[in-house]
């Protein structure tokens, strides 16, 4: 694709695509999340392996930091 848009830089990014579409340049927030702690902070050792493994590809393609994300080994 020629552009694509990020949701770290939505604002930016929508006013992009609302030029290119002939939208509105404000793009409301809603649905704003009331969660207090970072993202990171939900997820356990397995959810983040599980989420890295998941979305390598994107996390590589879009530079992103996925950090601390342990080795799991899975026995049978």
């Amino acid at each position: 694709p020629k552009f694509v848009a990020r949701f770290e830089h939505i604002k930016r990014d929508w006013r992009k695509i609302a030029r290119q579409i002939n939208a509105p340049k404000s793009l409301p927030h809603k649905n704003k999340s009331t969660r207090e702690k970072h993202y990171f902070e939900y997820y356990d050792d397995f959810s983040r392996y599980f989420i890295s493994d998941l979305y390598a590809e994107d996390i590589k393609n879009f530079n992103y930091k996925f950090k601390n994300s342990p080795k799991i080994i899975f026995w049978r």
